[in-house]
């Protein structure tokens, strides 16, 4: 199993398990000693910005006296020193530094290794505080503050290891899209507020077929999800399922900004063209 190391240090809670077996020693080796980059929001900078992993390596047991450097680079030197009960039982730290301010501005990572999996112990910033300022930035033409704000307590709840807390408030968010849309077209629909509220989610999404995003229609499915989280499923799913769901919500959100984009840029493009057709009749 190749273990996916930006999900794994960027999205993941902490103690979410990883499953490991004695066949994933290179993919473990890859990611408690990862130096390559990622791509990822810096709370510092507010930017998006490339990450560089800068790890603390194994040493070599008997080092080359004529060598500058007694530690251990790749996955071949390594396994010529040590087998997987050398990661075993261990915890590493791997800290990420951002490129724009390579000196200034990296996030740390805690990580132990048991016999059977790898999970997150400790990171700073938070999930939380890398998050929040991400979500806030990213969707504040699209989302009231509260839903802002709930947005980032699901998140929050997902970094602190709650699952189905953290599933009330993405239903929270996806219920309010749908309401908002059905409040904005309800004169084209000629449907009333009662008769809509009262209808199942699953109608509720068919009545609002032509003003949706085309992800949300084709992943209606999110919503059951989230209430079968709520009401039939455990902790541990619905934290092992929230990144899914998390990035659902978020491809919906983007194809709304992208709509919400096309429309200002027409609507100023529209003023600029009345503008100058005004001005072409006043003779300039």
């Amino acid at each position: 199993m190749e273990i996916d190391i930006k999900k794994f240090y960027f999205q993941d809670s902490l103690y979410s398990k990883t499953e490991i077996s004695d066949d994933d020693l290179e993919s473990l080796f890859r990611t408690v000693y990862f130096s390559g980059k990622i791509d990822s929001y810096c709370p510092y900078c507010k930017k998006e910005t490339v990450f560089q992993g800068e790890p603390i390596r194994a040493k070599k047991k008997n080092p080359d006296l004529n060598s500058y450097n007694s530690e251990i680079f790749s996955f071949e030197d390594f396994t010529n020193e040590y087998d997987f009960d050398f990661l075993r039982n261990k915890d590493f730290r791997l800290s990420f530094k951002c490129l724009r301010e390579e000196y200034s501005h990296r996030i740390y990572f805690y990580v132990r290794v048991e016999p059977d999996s790898i999970f997150k112990i400790g990171q700073n910033p938070s999930l939380a505080e890398l998050t929040d300022s991400f979500v806030t930035r990213k969707y504040k033409k699209l989302l009231s503050n509260d839903k802002i704000s709930e947005f980032n307590k699901a998140i929050g709840l997902h970094a602190h290891g709650v699952g189905i807390g953290s599933f009330v408030y993405l239903r929270r968010i996806f219920e309010g899209l749908i309401f908002e849309t059905f409040d904005k077209v309800q004169e084209n629909l000629g449907i009333s507020k009662e008769k809509f509220r009262s209808a199942r989610m699953s109608d509720k999404i068919t009545f609002l077929k032509d003003y949706l995003p085309e992800y949300l229609i084709e992943n209606k499915e999110i919503y059951g999800i989230l209430s079968k989280g709520i009401h039939e499923l455990d902790e541990n799913f619905c934290k092992e399922v929230f990144p899914v769901i998390q990035d659902g919500l978020e491809f919906i959100l983007e194809e709304k900004l992208i709509q919400l984009e096309k429309e200002n840029r027409k609507k100023s493009n529209s003023q600029l063209i009345q503008k100058i057709k005004q001005d072409l009749n006043n003779g300039k």
